[in-house]
């Protein structure tokens, strides 16, 4: 699922992929800036403001509706930030069904 979904740019894209005899290894990008909730949690009275909310919606929605058209249903939501630019990638893909 995750090779399927490997260039769009609000989702984690993965690196690599491998077994042994006892694991299965994903080598997935490296995304900085912590967790959305983080963020959230840093701003002084915990909230975003609106053009960011706009911005972050619209980055999901595009994220999610690109998966939805693969026929893959994602039920866990967790996304990262990057601190050097807005943008959100969905990550954590251990949920989904395809």
């Amino acid at each position: 699922v995750l090779a399927s979904c490997r260039i769009h740019p609000f989702i984690v894209n993965l690196e690599y992929a491998f077994y042994t005899d006892s694991h299965a290894v994903l080598g997935l990008e490296y995304v900085s800036g912590g967790t959305l909730s983080t963020l959230i949690s840093s701003i002084p009275g915990k909230r975003l403001p609106f053009s960011l909310c706009k911005t972050y919606a619209m980055e999901l929605i595009l994220a999610l509706n690109f998966m939805h058209c693969k026929g893959i249903i994602y039920r866990d939501l967790k996304v990262n930030t990057h601190r050097s630019f807005i943008m959100i990638k969905i990550q954590e893909m251990s949920l989904i069904m395809h």
